[in-house]
């Protein structure tokens, strides 16, 4: 019969911490590395049919969640109606304005999607920063 296996070291949380840090950072840097082109070279109307935006969205309301952060409430606009995207809860996205048929795409507030499908008009919740506008301003329709 075989010894038994020595047991495991005990967990150093600060080290433990520092390696989760790293391979999220590295997490988020491939999927900006993949993502960027993509943005870059087609309109969020393109990227909807190919499930990666939501288009048609309007701004239904602001909340406050969780550390003070601002929640925007984004509904599908029942006039237009918008494309289902591969959006889902943890990802991060940017809001921005919609403009000239769905090619513009300047400025915008970056958050991480919160809830997907909320509401009667379907849409989806983001939280942005602390202390950032959160589309106070923001009229007309958005895409994430």
């Amino acid at each position: 019969m075989p010894p038994p296996p020595a047991p495991a070291p005990a967990l150093d949380p600060p080290t433990f911490a520092t390696a989760q840090l790293s391979l999220l950072a590295a997490d988020l840097a491939a999927d900006t590395a993949r993502t960027l082109p993509l943005l870059a070279a087609h309109a969020p109307k393109r990227l909807a049919a190919a499930g990666l935006a939501l288009t048609n969205l309007v701004l239904a309301g602001r909340r406050t969640g969780i550390g003070g952060r601002t929640v925007l409430v984004l509904e599908v606009d029942g006039a237009v109606g918008g494309g289902g995207g591969g959006v889902g809860v943890g990802d991060v996205v940017r809001v921005g304005k919609q403009v000239g048929g769905g090619e513009g795409r300047k400025g915008g507030v970056e958050g991480v999607v919160v809830r997907v499908g909320s509401g009667s008009g379907g849409g989806v919740q983001v939280a942005v920063g602390e202390g950032e506008e959160g589309g106070g301003s923001w009229g007309g329709r958005l895409w994430v």
